[in-house]
């Protein structure tokens, strides 16, 4: 792999879908971790315009290392950083469901699918309706290992205008999050 090809190539279809949709920028969900830290630069190498989004919702790492990260990774790549906490909307979507999450006849492990799905469809949610707002668009942050082996919330994380690392694998994440200059310690941190 070429590396300054491919983010060449990368930058400039971002620069088409951004001037063939008129849409004024670009959102994506910063978790901290290696494939939004690499959406986001590819994002802000093609528009000033970005918007990292960290959404913390139940998650001790969220309030801690993951969000240290993100901000990191924000800052790296000069990107607009904002935070939304999901929590209280987790806790009142659970509360409001009540009943309903009883698992009579469910499969196995059906309830606790569901209620960890729940986590990336509020993030869509949230995503959407700050692009909204902004005239922005959605930018997905899963990888080819992700989509292959179908690691992903259907109308939740997989939900997107354009991923601008769909077929991208992880060793390829690495390389080219290394030739970008992103903090080490995002890219040595586990997955």
């Amino acid at each position: 792999m070429d590396i300054k090809e491919t983010v060449a190539k990368r930058v400039a279809w971002i620069k088409g879908i951004l001037e063939e949709t008129g849409a004024r920028g670009i959102v994506y969900g910063n978790s901290g971790g290696k494939d939004c830290t690499l959406t986001g630069a590819l994002c802000r190498m093609a528009t000033e315009n970005v918007l990292g989004v960290i959404m913390p919702c139940q998650s001790s790492s969220n309030y801690g290392s993951d969000r240290e990260d993100a901000l990191a990774a924000g800052k790296a790549f000069g990107i607009e950083q904002t935070e939304v906490d999901l929590t209280a909307v987790k806790e009142s979507m659970v509360a409001a469901l009540g009943a309903g999450l009883e698992p009579v006849g469910a499969p196995d492990g059906a309830v606790r699918s569901a209620l960890i799905n729940i986590n990336p469809r509020l993030r869509m949610t949230a995503l959407y309706a700050l692009a909204q707002s902004r005239g922005y668009l959605v930018a997905g942050t899963g990888n080819l290992c992700e989509a292959t082996v179908g690691y992903f919330t259907k109308w939740g994380d997989g939900a997107y205008d354009f991923n601008p690392i769909a077929d991208l694998t992880v060793p390829e994440i690495y390389e080219i999050l290394r030739y970008l200059g992103a903090p080490a310690h995002i890219i040595e941190k586990a997955p």
